[in-house]
């Protein structure tokens, strides 16, 4: 079995290197109580690192045959970051019977090769085909759920995959036959949302979204600790307004992009004249979605805490 790895970074090599590490740990973990060998190949994209990530990431897996570092421009993002890589992946594999595509800063436990193909084997005996998997992911102190699959919270892992509405790319798993059904990631998405936009995707062409059976990796959520949602916009100059909300980083772009692309109802009357407001008129904007934005800032701590 030959799976395509797909991962991005930039400056953080320390996060990288216990990646791949733990990457390889698993991939040797399955590969030792099965028949059915896993062959990987991995592609990362390092994004102008400055910090010795590359040399760092060579170390874990020196065979070149197996890590193809890919050197980017330092402008290239998340979204960016992954198709860079999964075209490089395209041009240089001739085949391949799945991809998994990670996030650099995911710690990966033993079970993972294993947990995703019996997701794989669960959704082709239930639903007839190959889905999209995303991987149940737990904060390292508390192993609470961090990361993974959603519908309107996020899922913790139960008894068997669960269905969800979209998942995350911590982990992400599907076959070939997803991608020739519903090709690779939207263009559009400069740095966030692009994951979630596969799986929105794979649902639209009628292709299962699952989460695994279990937990099978680490990561913190460090988007709930900055709680970029609640910044305080009002305060800020107008440049440096205009700076932060067209920054890839905050993903208020990538959410115009997302919001156009599947409700241009509510993009066109409420989205776009939001952003614009905020922009223009921050204290009007604040005063109006006070209460909006209290319920989000409670939403992301009930869920680090569920």
């Amino acid at each position: 079995m030959k799976i395509s790895v797909l991962l991005t970074c930039y400056n953080r090599r320390a996060k990288t290197e216990s990646c791949l590490r733990s990457l390889m740990e698993a991939l040797g973990s399955y590969n030792r109580r099965t028949d059915e060998q896993i062959c990987i190949e991995v592609f990362l994209t390092d994004d102008g690192s400055t910090d010795g990530t590359a040399e760092a990431a060579r170390e874990v897996i020196p065979d070149k045959n197996v890590l193809h570092i890919l050197q980017g421009n330092g402008n290239l993002f998340w979204a960016g970051g992954m198709r860079f890589a999964w075209e490089a992946e395209l041009r240089m594999v001739a085949d391949r019977d799945y991809y998994l595509l990670v996030n650099d800063d995911t710690f990966f436990l033993p079970v993972l090769f294993n947990d995703l193909i019996r997701t794989d084997k669960y959704c082709v005996d239930k639903y007839g085909m190959h889905g999209v998997y995303t991987g149940h992911i737990r904060d390292p102190k508390t192993h609470k759920v961090s990361f993974g699959g959603s519908t309107s919270k996020l899922l913790s892992p139960r008894d068997e995959p669960l269905e969800c509405w979209s998942g995350c790319a911590n982990v992400m798993f599907f076959a070939q036959e997803v991608v020739d059904k519903i090709g690779t990631f939207d263009k559009r998405y400069i740095h966030a949302g692009c994951d979630y936009d596969y799986t929105r995707m794979a649902r639209k062409a009628g292709i299962p979204v699952l989460t695994t059976y279990s937990f099978v990796g680490e990561c913190e959520n460090e988007h709930r600790k900055r709680l970029e949602i609640v910044t305080d916009t009002s305060k800020m100059t107008f440049s440096q307004r205009k700076a932060y909300l067209l920054k890839p980083t905050t993903g208020r772009v990538d959410y115009l992009i997302g919001m156009k692309k599947y409700n241009k109802l509510k993009y066109y009357f409420a989205t776009k004249p939001l952003f614009y407001l905020e922009l223009y008129l921050p204290a009007i904007y604040r005063l109006l979605q006070h209460k909006r934005l209290l319920s989000l800032q409670k939403k992301f701590m009930e869920d680090a805490t569920d």
